[in-house]
Parts: C-alpha cells; structure tokens; sequence
C-alpha cells in the first residue's frame, strides 16, 4: 500500500466530515456545519433523500475507521521456495 500525501490525507478527512454531517441530516433532520459557521441548520428533505444522507455517514464512520491504519504497509509474504 502506497502512503498517503499529507493533502490526501487532508482530504480524506474533510469527505469523513462531510459524510458525517450528512450522515447527521439523514437521521436528526440537523445541520452541524451550518450549525458552526452560520447557515439553516435544519433542512427540508424527503425519505429517499434522508436515506442517501444516512448511508453517507455510514460510510463516513467506515472511513473513519481507516485513518489510523493509513501509514501501514501490508505485510510482504514470503513465498515458497521449491526445489
């Protein structure tokens, strides 16, 4: 695995935020963006809408989960040396 610029690794973090606000959306109708800098905090949405706001924080969370494990490298398998 190839590691990540620091600008990458910047990016990367503001899409985890990004899906997580909208994650927050989908379920609590809740804006916290606009809640921090000013802005409607809470919007007009319909289910199908909210549903696909959910499942982008959902995989904002996922992605989460990845940020610690970004400097790692896979193991290299060593390979069986037949005669």
């Amino acid at each position: 695995m190839k590691r990540l610029s620091g600008l990458s690794v910047v990016l990367l973090a503001l899409v985890i935020i990004g899906a997580i606000n909208w994650g927050l959306v989908g379920l609590f109708n809740w804006n916290l963006v606009a809640a921090i800098f000013g802005g409607a905090v809470h919007t007009d949405a319909s289910v199908i809408s909210r549903i696909i706001y959910v499942l982008v924080g959902v995989s904002g969370l996922a992605l989460l989960g990845w940020l610690p494990r970004l400097g790692e490298h896979p193991i290299e398998r060593r390979s069986e040396v037949r005669p």
